[in-house]
């Protein structure tokens, strides 16, 4: 058994890198840079299985779809493709500059991950364990709750998700296992936090989502870096990744209000969508410069949230009553609840947000999570 110092700890980290969602990317590289910063010899676990490939490949699947279908979902497919093959080309640039991982995935299968040896491995953020689809089964991947790799010092989760919490009676036993496999346990939201305390007793911590890790000017460092040209006029930017039509008429009774343009991107391109409102072909940066010179955002999404928190902007969270709690989970935190957002007749709020007072509590919760996972490194510097 043998000490090491700082520089030399060998740091994984296994989250959901390679997926078509600008969360996703952001999340993993703020947690790799700022561990980068304590411990160089950090990086992406390019662990990447079938499940999540098949959710992203370029062309899609229609084999299950009837005749007509199928030509519909080509002819739709044909006319959007350009602005598809934009926004890709945007995630998959980002992947290489600054996650540092190339076009092959490293490891496809869980069973690659035997072998790999790292002092510590970090787990998440994002939503690792909640169950996974594929071929029309519901699972948990064993190797994003710790089973894999096996050489491996000390386990650690860092802002691990579940998204929206629907475990069946089954589903404990896995769970209650699979915990002890770690550590050191530091989950993003409270509820879940409550959830599996039911399942297990351990020592959870909640700690921020890793884009709060960097503060302000480090996302600006790298928005500067986007070669992207931002409109001239004031605008309200809807981010959303699931259509809610609550949501969409919140946001032009706001425009109609407000008198700003909307820019619109969706979770996916959506082709017969045109006009100077839609922003299909967006990269994480430009995204990025996109909430920072808004006037307004309106999302219902999670990390569109976050970083309007981040870069202190007017935003609104519009959800349906019974959806998003990771959203709830944070606003709640920071005590901005009233910026949810259920019925699109509700009454604007005029008052501005408190940012002075958002950034002290918000200052106290990164601290303690900075704290948490330097802390849980620093203290496994032993490899047996």
């Amino acid at each position: 058994m043998e000490s090491k110092k700082a520089e030399r700890i060998r740091v994984g980290i296994l989250t959901f890198h390679r997926a078509h969602n600008f969360g996703a990317l952001l999340q993993a590289y703020a947690l790799l840079s700022f561990l980068q910063k304590y411990f160089p010899e950090t990086e992406i676990i390019d662990y990447w299985p079938s499940y999540h490939q098949d959710e992203y490949t370029l062309i899609p699947n229609w084999k299950k779809r009837t005749f007509v279908e199928k030509i519909k979902g080509i002819l739709v497919f044909l006319l959007g493709f350009p602005k598809i093959l934009k926004r890709r080309a945007g995630y998959l640039n980002f992947m290489k500059e600054y996650l540092h991982v190339s076009d092959k995935v490293r490891y496809p299968v869980a069973g690659a991950l035997a072998h790999c040896s790292y002092d510590v491995v970090i787990y998440g953020s994002d939503q690792i364990w909640r169950k996974m689809h594929f071929n029309n089964q519901y699972f948990f991947d064993d190797v994003y709750w710790g089973l894999y790799p096996h050489n491996v010092g000390v386990k650690i989760a860092y802002a691990a998700s579940m998204g929206d919490v629907n475990l069946t009676p089954d589903d404990i036993p896995y769970i209650r296992q699979s915990v002890q496999n770690f550590r050191y346990i530091g989950i993003r939201e409270d509820y879940l936090i409550n959830k599996l305390r039911q399942i297990i007793e351990a020592d959870y911590q909640q700690v921020v989502d890793p884009i709060f890790l960097l503060d302000k000017q480090n996302w600006e460092n790298i928005i500067d870096q986007a070669a992207f040209k931002i409109p001239n006029e004031k605008y309200i930017l809807f981010y959303h990744l699931s259509f809610n039509n609550s949501a969409l008429q919140f946001v032009n009774r706001l425009a109609r209000i407000t008198g700003y343009r909307i820019i619109e991107i969706r979770g996916r391109v959506i082709p017969y969508l045109m006009g100077k409102r839609y922003f299909h072909g967006v990269s994480p940066l430009q995204f990025l410069a996109l909430i920072r010179n808004s006037e307004i955002v309106v999302t219902n999404s999670f990390h569109g949230t976050a970083f309007s928190v981040l870069f202190e902007k007017s935003f609104y969270s519009v959800l349906k009553p019974v959806e998003n709690s990771r959203i709830k989970s944070l606003l709640k935190m920071l005590n901005l609840e009233n910026r949810i957002v259920v019925d699109e007749g509700v009454a604007l709020l005029e008052e501005p947000i408190n940012y002075s007072q958002v950034k002290r509590m918000l200052s106290h919760y990164i601290q303690n999570s900075k704290d948490f996972v330097l802390r849980s490194v620093q203290n496994t510097t032993i490899l047996s």
